[in-house]
């Protein structure tokens, strides 16, 4: 009997070996699987073409696009939020300060008439309304009409003297009443972007030029001449994150995501930016 059992016993780790034997054979096998997918994809990278029919290319290409889409959907509704935060902060003073002087009045015995009632309630009812727009994330309910038309030759306005500091000049051929579904203040967000851009990689005595147009689409082009137009990399310039050796030199405060926020804004209206090298300048296209 004693006989039997180790007979058993060895033939039960005789399976055991076995077993752990063809696990780690398995494993190896699909391992080398694995870095073999993946040496395709770093072949197909580097030589920018398909290699054979056996790898599945496009469910690969179809997953980083999904994670890529992903990864940009967050990025845009933390800029969104941070944006609602500020805008916030922005927006109710005016309303707080009416509140505030009808219970300063109050408190001090002062006449409060109907009109200072009526008034300070419609206050309460704006910072309810922005604290819900808040709450909800309910972006889109800000979006209205707006002229862009306009809204360029504020802008314009704005940052002129900004870039006169760097002998800049703006010269402008925008479209009248040019109008568009957006939030103003992402407008805004993206031509200040732009302007800060032009600022801080632009020659001293150049241009920088604006035009607005409408046909089918409403396009906006911005021109303007950099420092160094040969280290100007257009196939990365709206990655998140990225900035050129000159860069740092130029501007040691940028992250490196003015543009890349400029194309998350653009996102919600259906809207995209490119950019292209003409001659010495270069030109950013914004379609809407």
């Amino acid at each position: 009997v004693e006989e039997n059992i180790l007979y058993l016993n060895i033939i039960l780790v005789i399976i055991y070996l076995i077993s752990i034997a063809v696990l780690v054979y398995s494993n190896k096998r699909s391992s080398d699987h694995i870095n073999n997918d993946l040496n395709k994809v770093l072949n197909l990278i580097d030589k920018n073409n398909y290699l054979d029919s056996s790898f599945n290319y496009y469910e690969f290409d179809h997953i980083y696009n999904v994670v890529f889409s992903y990864l940009e959907n967050i990025d845009l509704l933390t800029e969104q939020k941070e944006m609602n935060m500020k805008g916030l902060a922005h927006d109710v003073k005016t309303p707080l300060t009416i509140i505030y002087s009808y219970f300063d009045k109050v408190i001090k015995n002062k006449e409060v008439t109907l009109k200072d009632a009526k008034t300070s309630f419609k206050a309460a009812g704006v910072i309810n309304e922005l604290l819900n727009d808040l709450i909800d994330n309910n972006y889109k309910k800000n979006f209205k009409e707006i002229n862009i038309s306009l809204l360029l030759k504020e802008k314009v306005n704005e940052f002129s003297s900004v870039l006169e500091s760097k002998s800049i000049s703006v010269e402008i051929d925008i479209e009248k009443d040019i109008h568009v579904l957006w939030n103003e203040k992402d407008f805004s967000r993206v031509i200040d972007n732009i302007a800060s851009n032009v600022f801080h990689y632009s020659k001293i005595n150049s241009k920088f030029l604006i035009k607005a147009q409408k046909d089918k689409k409403i396009n906006l082009t911005f021109t303007s001449e950099p420092n160094t137009i040969n280290d100007v990399d257009i196939d990365k310039l709206f990655n998140k994150g990225f900035r050129q050796n000159t860069d740092l030199k130029l501007n040691s405060y940028g992250k490196g995501l003015g543009l890349y926020i400029c194309k998350l804004l653009l996102v919600p209206v259906d809207g995209s930016i490119s950019a292209q090298i003409k001659d010495a300048n270069i030109v950013f296209n914004i379609c809407i």
